[in-house]
């Protein structure tokens, strides 16, 4: 159930600088890394018979109750909201070893992947390392 600034019973987090909100290019990778360190925008993204667009927020209920509204529309095909994320480092896990890509990234996700990655994101590289494959992914239950 998503409702508030919640999924679930899950607080979600506002963006950490909302002047920022709505500045941020179009263009940016989407899903992985693991982990988040900023929450830039929520986005809802809108296609109507001959557009496409997004719409801006800070927070998630803004982005939520936009989008409740924009479905009841006739001429809207599709909704839906996404989280801007800004990663400072991205870590996954391949062949048996964590792997670490070093690059700044700029990615959009699914709102509730902020809960599921939020234990991983308190971390550091040096701790991330330490972790055997089960502790990995026990941070993600």
């Amino acid at each position: 159930m998503i409702h508030g600034l919640y999924y679930g019973d899950k607080p979600l987090p506002p963006a950490t600088n909302p002047k920022m909100v709505g500045k941020y290019n179009m263009k940016c990778k989407s899903g992985g890394g693991g982990r988040w360190d900023q929450v830039l925008e929520y986005r809802v993204w809108v296609r109507t018979d001959d557009d496409l667009y997004f719409k801006s927020y800070a927070n998630y209920l803004d982005a939520h109750e936009e989008a409740t509204k924009l479905q009841t529309k006739d001429d809207v095909e599709y909704v839906h909201v996404v989280v801007l994320i800004k990663q400072n480092w991205q870590v996954w896990w391949e062949s048996g070893k964590i792997v670490f890509n070093d690059e700044e990234t700029i990615t959009e996700w699914q709102p509730e992947w902020l809960l599921d990655a939020r234990q991983i994101s308190l971390l550091s590289q040096e701790e991330v390392k330490k972790l055997s494959w089960i502790d990995y992914h026990a941070l993600y239950i």
